[in-house]
């Protein structure tokens, strides 16, 4: 398994935690199609379930910040654009065949989502659940 969920990563807001659950859970599954050397097309897949999601508990997290008056709510954003972008043009890269998923992309991936949900969101679910 290449991340595996423990407390350390709970924000204590049950749905910010159950989409950071998913998260973990697609890339994993990433990571095993990259290890059992899958089909382009199928990495492919995988990587825009997982842009996908992203992109839904981003809007979902930015939501809750909102209804939370958040006062760093404008970085969080800036951050959450920054990955999407990043991810994606992985993804392109991908999809226009002058690279291929390796371990090193889901590694990126993999620390800005712990470092993101560690730090930013850590800092966010203080904040807004006290």
């Amino acid at each position: 398994m290449f991340i595996e969920w423990n407390d350390e990563y709970s924000t204590r807001i049950d749905e910010i935690d159950s989409h950071h659950r998913k998260l973990i859970e697609l890339l994993n599954r990433s990571y095993l199609l990259i290890m059992q050397e899958a089909e382009r097309n199928e990495l492919s897949q995988l990587l825009d379930d997982l842009i996908d999601y992203a992109k839904y508990h981003f809007a979902a997290e930015e939501n809750i910040m909102r209804q939370h008056h958040y006062s760093d709510l404008d970085r969080h954003v800036i951050e959450h654009f920054s990955f999407i972008n990043s991810v994606l043009s992985f993804r392109n890269e991908m999809n226009q065949g002058r690279s291929y998923l390796s371990i090193e992309i889901f590694d990126f991936i993999k620390n800005w989502l712990l470092d993101h949900i560690l730090k930013v969101d850590s800092e966010m679910s203080k904040a807004i659940t006290l």
